[in-house]
């Protein structure tokens, strides 16, 4: 129960991610990209304070509660998040970005929730993730990208979720799902129109 806790606090950080649709919306692709530029550079800043001189660091109670063990020593995941938003909107410029980010941060959220739950059976590709997981997963994939653009695209970013959910490249996924779910309705958007 304790982890699911910790699960769902770490996930409810994903909820910035709405903030991203916001800007765009309200402001449009330079002020996003700033935005997501400034939020790097400041996470940038304090992930090497904690990493460096982690006496001086102020999150260290948030830090110490949602943590991974792998990620205490290293960059924290948010920083790969930022790093892979900035880049995709960047190169992408339109609303596919912002759309790539929501698939990002509601189906990462559901994978993770509904893998520490109820998953039970360890997907066969990769065990750190389960069967469960990665099937929420591609469901919520598939739900956010037809309420954004139309089913036609939602095919393209499940497959995509399934292979970077399952396979683990050693890179993280909090970079390259957003910047290969970008890429995706991109590319799926030059063929379809």
């Amino acid at each position: 129960m304790k982890n699911i806790k910790i699960e769902v606090s770490r996930k409810i950080l994903h909820l910035f991610g709405i903030t991203v649709w916001l800007v765009y919306d309200y402001l449009g692709y330079q002020y996003t990209f700033l935005y997501l530029a400034s939020g790097l550079l400041i996470s940038f800043t304090f992930d090497i304070i904690r990493l460096k001189k982690y006496s001086i660091y102020p999150f260290k109670k948030i830090t110490e509660k949602l943590a991974r063990k792998y990620e205490r020593f290293t960059f924290a995941a948010h920083i790969y998040f930022f790093a892979s938003a900035t880049l995709i909107v960047y190169l992408i410029k339109d609303f596919l970005a912002i759309v790539a980010i929501m698939i990002f941060i509601s189906s990462d959220a559901a994978a993770a929730i509904v893998g520490t739950s109820i998953g039970r059976h360890k997907n066969p590709i990769n065990n750190r993730k389960t069967i469960e997981g990665t099937i929420a997963g591609i469901i919520v994939t598939v739900i956010v990208t037809v309420i954004f653009l139309n089913p036609t695209y939602a095919i393209g970013t499940a497959i995509v979720f399934f292979i970077i959910d399952s396979v683990d490249i050693g890179i993280s996924d909090n970079f390259t799902l957003p910047l290969f779910m970008g890429i995706t309705l991109r590319i799926i958007n030059m063929i379809v129109g």
